[in-house]
């Protein structure tokens, strides 16, 4: 009997050990278990704002993460097209109803360049007919003078536009761009713009503004609508435009950082304060020079909201070194349309066009140097493209146009 009782307590004991084991085995295990990435899942955190609604619709997976992030727009409702993404954000007071793709653009550094920056929608039509491309546009509406977001053209016999060149007009399939006419009202606020997500940044540079707090309201090449003499007339058209000769920042909603910072080292040849609506539009303004491989290239800092008081003419600065500030506060969710950087670089330490003297009209219709815009191409006055000097485009998305 007592060898029966002392089996039984053995038993007992590995049994209880087991188990001690076996629960402490599957505590471990759960808690080492290999959590999903965060972007996939497709929810908004408990700790973000949510700026989608129950009923808001994705054309892709991974849509739903734009629902932490505020509307760009200055008004509660409107477009925004994100070139870098290819994608169009509609919302209405302030809530995020559609994630849709864009199909095609327009090429880079061309007169005829997609115009980023805030708009307006001016016309809707169902069929437009293009006197330019010589094509119908279904589900047409005008945003800035000749160029429309319109779904896929086609010519007068109904055969579709293969080619995928725009002219301009920022494309999208035929059902996408329907969802965006029967949404859009005349008036409606647009933005077009870029970012950051597909650049790097190139060694020895820094950025003039923090990227993770910018976007590329307007960039190099933008066209401006000068004259109305060659409507219609896709040889001279380009005649009727002047380009943006560098690009604006704006600030991201509830930005961390508003300051705004040297490209590359250098010594400061200009310090221009004055009021933004002088004739050159440019306000407090810095130009730094910087010898770069053996060039002598300026960078300019325009609308400058602070310059800092330290700064005088003939003193080096450092690559990343601060100038001034945007923008009265790095917190302010809607600025004005009107506050941005605008920023250059270009051969000359001068606020107008380096090269070719007295060549754009002024308000009052007499020659005069450019300011901020100027007649194609660029690069002939003395500009550079200051997103492809000082970045390299990475994993960027396919725009066959």
């Amino acid at each position: 009997m007592k060898k029966i009782l002392i089996f039984y307590s053995v038993i007992i004991c590995i049994s209880t050990i087991f188990l001690l084991v076996s629960l402490n085995i599957s505590r471990d295990f759960s808690f080492n278990l290999p959590q999903d990435p965060i972007e996939d899942i497709p929810l908004v955190s408990q700790n973000l704002e949510n700026y989608c609604t129950a009923s808001s619709i994705f054309s892709e997976i991974g849509d739903e993460a734009f629902c932490s992030q505020p509307s760009l727009l200055t008004e509660e409702r409107g477009i925004v097209i994100n070139l870098s993404l290819n994608k169009a954000f509609l919302y209405d007071q302030n809530k995020l109803l559609y994630v849709l793709p864009l199909a095609y653009q327009s090429p880079d550094n061309k007169w005829f360049e997609s115009p980023t920056g805030f708009y307006r929608i001016k016309t809707r039509e169902k069929l437009h007919w293009s006197t330019i491309g010589l094509v119908w546009m279904p589900y047409s509406m005008q945003y800035y003078e000749d160029f429309f977001l319109h779904g896929i053209p086609y010519y007068p016999n109904g055969k579709e536009l293969t080619s995928t060149v725009s002219g301009g007009c920022l494309r999208f399939k035929d059902e996408v761009a329907k969802q965006i006419y029967d949404f859009v009202k005349i008036k409606d606020q647009v933005l077009v713009y870029t970012d950051f997500s597909n650049l790097q940044l190139k060694d020895g540079f820094s950025s003039p503004m923090n990227t993770n707090d910018v976007f590329i309201f307007k960039r190099f090449y933008t066209p401006l609508r000068i004259f109305h003499r060659f409507s219609g007339d896709r040889q001279n058209l380009t005649y009727d435009y002047y380009n943006h000769t560098g690009v604006d920042l704006r600030l991201e909603p509830q930005t961390k950082d508003n300051g705004v910072y040297s490209i590359y080292e250098g010594r400061i040849v200009k310090i221009v304060k004055q009021e933004v609506n002088t004739n050159n539009n440019f306000g407090n303004t810095v130009i730094i020079e910087h010898n770069i491989n053996g060039q002598a290239l300026y960078s300019l800092y325009a609308r400058l909201t602070n310059i800092r008081s330290d700064l005088h003419e003939g003193d080096v600065i450092r690559s990343g070194e601060a100038i001034g500030s945007l923008g009265t506060s790095p917190s302010d969710l809607r600025q004005p349309e009107d506050e941005y950087l605008h920023f250059e670089i270009k051969t000359s330490p001068v606020l107008e066009n380096p090269k070719k003297g007295k060549i754009c009209l002024n308000s009052s219709r007499n020659y005069d140097f450019c300011y901020g815009n100027a007649p194609s191409p660029l690069e002939s006055l003395g500009y550079l493209n200051p997103i492809d000097f000082l970045f390299i485009k990475i994993n960027s998305q396919s725009n066959e146009i």
